[in-house]
């Protein structure tokens, strides 16, 4: 569970390239065993194969169970999401 201190780090970075929480990571990816973190950077990945931001994940064929905790920015969402 997310603390109200640790939300509203979230919204003070001036980079949406954050860190989930490993404890967060491991309660999911015990039920599904996660292969792939599509938005991800040398720092934060959580599986062995990731894809950064150049080399755009959302535009790569994922085909596993992947994990991602994509960027929430305005100049990031599409469709309004």
């Amino acid at each position: 569970m997310i603390t109200s201190k640790q939300y509203e780090g979230i919204f003070s970075s001036k980079s949406d390239e954050w860190e989930t929480p490993q404890k967060t990571f491991d309660e999911l990816n015990k039920e599904f065993r996660f292969d792939l973190d599509p938005c991800a950077n040398e720092s934060n990945h959580k599986c062995e194969k990731y894809f950064s931001k150049e080399q755009d994940g959302l535009l790569q064929d994922w085909g596993g169970s992947a994990y991602s905790a994509i960027p929430h920015t305005a100049k990031n969402c599409r469709n309004g999401l």
